[in-house]
């Protein structure tokens, strides 16, 4: 995860360092009940993204993501989602 994003999430609590996976991260957030991220890979239609909530209700518009593996897509969902939503 990129310095904004590590920094904004010590302000809101995380005890961990800029170097955790970032899946660890969004289940971490999940649990917390502060922002529920949600990427999607499809391998079958080249679908790649994520949507965000901070409800449980409603999600963002999915945002595509250009990406070659699924961790990548868990860092760039991770720090645009809080980006965006906090």
């Amino acid at each position: 995860m990129n310095y904004a994003t590590f920094q904004k999430l010590q302000s809101l609590g995380y005890k961990g360092t800029q170097d955790d996976p970032a899946k660890n991260v969004i289940t971490w957030l999940r649990q917390k009940e502060i922002l529920r991220i949600e990427p999607y890979w499809r391998t079958y239609s080249d679908e790649r993204g994520y949507s965000w909530a901070k409800t449980w209700d409603e999600f963002s518009e999915k945002t595509p993501v250009d990406c070659e593996t699924l961790e990548e897509l868990f860092e760039i969902a991770l720090d645009n989602s809080v980006k965006e939503a906090l």
